[in-house]
């Protein structure tokens, strides 16, 4: 009979370990998924900043762009009239000259 107990007594004393085994296994485990759940937060939140700095980048990329071509039209405006200005004072230095 004292087999019993003893087998009973080393049965109970596994499952308490194993319970507090457990119950400790839960709170690590539960810091750890804090930890990552915090972790992956500020992840996105530096990838949310990225796509925004991102965007900004495109806009001011589209504006030089655009600027660009608008004084490369203003440079060549500028230079046909000047070619316009050359031809017509040679004209009118031919009108003259008759």
């Amino acid at each position: 009979m004292a087999i019993i107990y003893i087998s009973i007594a080393v049965v109970v004393a596994a499952l308490v370990f194993l319970g507090v085994y457990a119950v400790k296994l839960m709170k690590s485990s539960r810091q750890t998924m804090e930890n990552l759940n915090r972790t992956t937060q500020l992840m996105q939140a530096e990838m949310n900043d990225v796509t925004n700095q991102t965007a900004l980048l495109n806009e001011k990329t589209e504006y030089l762009k655009y600027d660009m071509y608008n004084k490369k039209q203003s440079i060549k405006s500028v230079g046909d009239s000047a070619t316009e200005l050359k031809n017509t004072t040679a004209e009118l230095l031919r009108k003259f000259k008759k």
